[in-house]
């Protein structure tokens, strides 16, 4: 699970700095990017034990990513809380809670089990799995996590649909055919 966040993340990353995550020479197929992190034991200097790097080469040239903040970097997306009202995955989909834990209910069960949940304006977003369509679904809250409406429009139904984030006014979603977005969290595009 947490590989598909850094799998999103990274990708979020190249989409907003504008550098293409595929190269697509014409004489050979698309080459996907490549990235490592620097540790504190490979690095030769400690400025760069928290350093991402980047190579568009498969491996034979690599350059340093602009610095990002602390949230590209961890996400609880197991649990999200606001005004009292806790949202968390759970084996048998996404439960909710009023009092701090103590008691939980069930707020989306489709027979699968909950992949993630993340704070929004206004509500929480999460994504579960469905027994029913056998794909990962797609669902925003904006009363507290008592109703729950489908927003996965515009995205081929998939069991890989790993992360949703909002960036400003834009829902981002990492799916296998790309970062898909929404700006009225409802409909997703590319």
């Amino acid at each position: 699970m947490h590989f598909l966040h850094l799998s999103f993340l990274y990708y979020m990353l190249i989409f907003f700095s504008g550098d293409r995550a595929m190269e697509s020479p014409t004489s050979s197929p698309a080459v996907p990017a490549e990235s490592i992190t620097a540790s504190p034991t490979t690095a030769p200097d400690a400025d760069l034990a928290e350093t991402v790097f980047q190579s568009l080469d498969s491996g034979r040239t690599w350059h340093a990513l602009p610095e990002l903040p602390e949230v590209f970097f961890y996400s609880d997306s197991e649990e999200a809380e606001s005004d009292g009202v806790v949202i968390r995955t759970s084996s048998e989909g996404i439960i909710r809670s009023t009092d701090q834990g103590k008691h939980w209910e069930s707020v989306i069960n489709e027979g699968g089990v909950g992949i993630a949940v993340e704070r929004i304006d206004g509500g929480f977003a999460a994504i579960s799995y469905s027994t029913s369509t056998g794909s990962r679904r797609i669902r925003i809250s904006l009363d507290d996590g008592k109703t729950w409406e489908a927003i996965d429009q515009g995205l081929m139904p998939s069991l890989s649909i790993s992360s949703i984030k909002q960036m400003g006014k834009y829902l981002l979603c990492g799916h296998p055919d790309g970062i898909f977005r929404s700006s009225d969290m409802e409909y997703f595009c590319l």
